[in-house]
């Protein structure tokens, strides 16, 4: 539910309930209650474009950056909420964030970034460090090789200049594609590491787009509109520090800005842990229970005449059926032989059970 603690662990401790036993806090079984997010710009409001949403006050300073009404979306789908803008850039417009304490340093642990793009100007070839977009980068005004990370997504000819390695992608390099950047901590430009991969924007549409590091795997799972391409390296080396957080643009060590999108942005959000693409923002979020007379309960946890009548309307039917359904396979209240698992013969015990209750 968002609040930083495990639902396992809330419910245990009766920090949230869950009358229907299926591991759930019964806020979320009702609908979204909230994810556990680093930062969360939503580029909603023009005259605070940098404000972010999330827990830890990760503000950014705006460079020349514009704001948009135009949006992928009309409403969140993992949300809910309306999707009231997004933001413009133009190859060297930018937002940054100081973060004094190191939020967004993320090498040594898995994390996800995620973020609505529609490019304007495509990449026409992987020849030149101009085809370069970089979407996110930590670094300060400094060489390349001191990149923590970085995720571009037309990644121009950033091929030629990963002396470490490039991993990943087998395809020829077309400027397309997504990629990541990893730095080494070293003063010499080249001295970083590439993870390429397969997957790449070839059109001025909009496109969700993340990327899911995993150091203790040694995998990034690139995706595009839900499609993963999950590519495998080599640790050449991390460099953690505490350099800013840009969206839009590339700095090189001069201070100068470049390589930035050309085109819009829209609900950038970063979280621990690789998350599983069914949380991402643009896949809905399921309600397991309906809640009819708003007491903010489960229905299926009213109290009932019968066993089997989850909710409460006198009758054993097709809505209870529905109940047992979506507990199927794991604990809830439709276990009514207590094996701790919602299965056959559950099913069977609400047949003996079908029709009104006595």
């Amino acid at each position: 539910d968002g609040d930083g603690i495990s639902d396992a662990v809330a419910i245990a401790e009766g920090f949230s309930e869950d009358c229907n036993e299926n591991g759930v806090p019964d806020e979320c079984d009702l609908g979204f209650a909230g994810d556990d997010i680093i930062a969360w710009w939503r580029f909603e409001d023009p005259a605070d474009l940098g404000r972010d949403d999330g827990p830890n006050g990760l503000h950014l300073t705006i460079s020349g950056v514009g704001a948009s009404a135009e949006t992928p979306v009309a409403e969140i789908p993992r949300t809910g909420d309306e999707d009231l803008g997004s933001s413009s850039y133009d190859f060297s417009n930018r937002l940054t964030t100081l973060d004094p304490d190191r939020q967004l340093s993320l090498v040594d642990t898995r994390f996800t970034a995620e973020a609505w793009v529609r490019i304007d100007e495509l990449a026409s070839d992987a020849s030149t460090p101009a085809q370069r977009q970089w979407l996110f980068q930590r670094k300060n005004p400094t060489s390349d090789g001191r990149i923590e990370w970085a995720f571009l997504v037309q990644a121009g000819n950033i091929h030629e200049v990963c002396r470490y390695g490039i991993f990943g992608s087998d395809i020829l390099p077309t400027g397309r594609q997504l990629a990541m950047v990893l730095g080494t901590g070293s003063a010499t430009g080249t001295d970083k590491w590439c993870v390429m991969s397969d997957l790449q924007i070839t059109d001025n549409q909009w496109h969700h787009v993340s990327i899911g590091w995993d150091p203790v795997r040694s995998e990034v799972r690139f995706e595009l509109d839900g499609v993963v391409d999950l590519q495998r390296f080599e640790n050449r080396g991390l460099n953690p520090n505490a350099h800013r957080f840009a969206i839009g643009a590339h700095v090189n060590e001069t201070g100068t800005w470049n390589q930035g999108v050309r085109g819009l942005v829209d609900e950038v959000r970063i979280r621990r842990g690789v998350t599983p693409l069914d949380e991402m923002l643009d896949r809905p979020y399921v309600i397991v229970s309906s809640d009819d007379d708003d007491n903010d309960v489960p229905d299926e946890c009213r109290e009932s005449p019968c066993i089997g009548d989850f909710d409460g309307n006198g009758v054993v039917d097709g809505s209870d059926l529905g109940t047992l359904f979506t507990q199927w396979g794991g604990p809830g209240s439709a276990d009514f032989d207590g094996n701790g698992v919602v299965n056959g013969g559950d099913l069977g015990a609400l047949f003996v059970v079908w029709g009104p209750c006595p």
